[in-house]
């Protein structure tokens, strides 16, 4: 069974459309318990339990589904300090799922969950005030938000944290602040923020210039995040922003063939810095606490990539958007288990949704080889798009080349232009390139 970084999509079977979501993943307690022994230890004050004969009554797990049930015991986790029964209320209560929709109330319980450590309810608390939906826009509390969950060690607030400062979003423009937040996520191994890191100590951006601090940085990121960030710069022809012949990039952007369509998954090619936290890790993912599962899997991935899909698989449904994706990447290649690429897309898909950016450049990927349901370059373009604003410099490259070409959008050479920018300034050295070549 191959165990990749990437995989090629183009090359896959031809699959249909699937969209249906996973549900929570019930813990290992659950597994071996009805919901009477479970409402039995909730009552006795074993919260983790309450939490779980919650997910039990919202799904129809071992009996009937029951919504003002799963809100009653997890609203009595939540009560009692346990703040994953906060998170799963919050997401009722946003949804307007068995209860009356009530955003402030649920950004109430993201806040808690947030405070008590349970870094997805930063990322939900973060995402409704960025955008706005159901409650007044406040980029200043998103820095704030962002700023909370980098503290606690995600290496993805630290770099949204670190992109919020370099274009003084929610507050002032700081270069430096923006990279010693790059630099805290570096330091968790995340990759996107080491190649900012780099870029930044490479140009002298916030930072005197230091060439060999950059190469540090650089390397890390590569080690870090696999192939898709160690690509060498694109070898360009020059060239007018024209097409180059089928099956050939030129400038960077002239051809599909200048499109990565390798899928990606989330790595920890390096897991020195993880490994002492492994415990931890297990313990959080025991309790159903999906970000534990996914540090576990990334551990895990390579040299034991059946145990990573299990533990992916229950990530993702403990609403870890990052494990979906990374069980998506193994289905759609066999890793750890059998191939099947249509629940690959399905992980994609809920993952996307759930505000993954390189599940929506998967998707996109899967779209723009009609590998969904027709082919429909409109829907890629969309999808790219999606995976840019959330912060994938691939999907910002694919987004440009299809936008150079005028493949499912109006062509627009300036915009594709904006989009390589955009790639680069995320450190992706092929879009770099492709400005070089293509910018006036």
């Amino acid at each position: 069974m191959k165990t990749p970084s990437s995989q090629t999509l183009f090359s896959a079977r031809a699959i249909a459309a699937a969209l249906a979501l996973a549900v929570f993943a019930p813990t290992a307690a659950y597994a071996e318990a009805s919901r009477d022994k479970l409402a039995a230890r909730c009552e006795s004050g074993k919260l983790s339990d309450c939490v779980d004969l919650g997910v039990a009554w919202e799904n129809g797990d071992r009996g009937p589904q029951d919504y003002s049930r799963a809100i009653y015991y997890y609203k009595k986790a939540c009560d009692g300090g346990e703040v994953l029964g906060c998170h799963m209320l919050g997401q009722l209560v946003e949804t307007g799922t068995g209860t009356d929709k009530d955003v402030e109330k649920a950004l109430r319980l993201y806040d808690k969950a947030c405070d008590g450590g349970y870094l997805p309810s930063c990322k939900y608390l973060a995402n409704l005030y960025r955008d706005g939906k159901g409650v007044k826009q406040d980029l200043e509390r998103v820095r704030f938000i962002l700023g909370k969950a980098c503290g606690f060690g995600d290496g993805e607030s630290c770099y949204g944290l670190g992109i919020a400062w370099q274009r003084g979003e929610g507050g002032l423009k700081d270069y430096g602040q923006g990279l010693r937040a790059f630099l805290a996520g570096c330091d968790v191994q995340d990759p996107r923020s080491c190649l900012q890191a780099g870029v930044m100590h490479r140009d002298g951006v916030g930072t005197r210039a230091d060439a060999k601090r950059a190469k540090e940085l650089l390397d890390q990121a590569c080690l870090y995040g696999g192939k898709a960030f160690c690509d060498d710069a694109t070898e360009g022809t020059g060239g007018d922003g024209g097409t180059a012949p089928a099956g050939r990039c030129g400038n960077g952007a002239d051809s599909t063939a200048c499109l990565v369509t390798e899928l990606q998954r989330w790595d920890a090619v390096n897991p020195a810095k993880l490994e002492p936290s492994r415990d931890y890790f297990k313990k959080s993912c025991a309790e159903g606490k999906g970000f534990g599962c996914h540090k576990l899997g990334m551990l895990d991935q390579d040299a034991k990539p059946e145990a990573a899909r299990k533990l992916f698989e229950q990530g993702c449904k403990a609403g870890s958007m990052e494990s979906c994706t990374n069980l998506g990447f193994q289905q759609c290649g066999g890793s750890g288990g059998p191939e099947d690429a249509k629940a690959g897309l399905e992980r994609f898909v809920k993952a996307c949704q759930g505000k993954d950016p390189r599940a929506c450049l998967n998707q996109g990927i899967f779209v723009l080889a009609g590998r969904e349901t027709a082919q429909d370059p409109a829907k890629a373009f969309a999808l790219f798009t999606q995976g840019c604003e959330l912060g994938e410099p691939i999907a910002c490259h694919d987004a440009a080349v299809l936008t150079n070409l005028g493949v499912g959008v109006v062509r627009d050479m300036p915009r594709a232009v904006e989009l390589l920018k955009e790639a680069c300034s995320y450190g992706f050295e092929r879009s770099c390139a492709a400005v070089k070549a293509l910018a006036p």
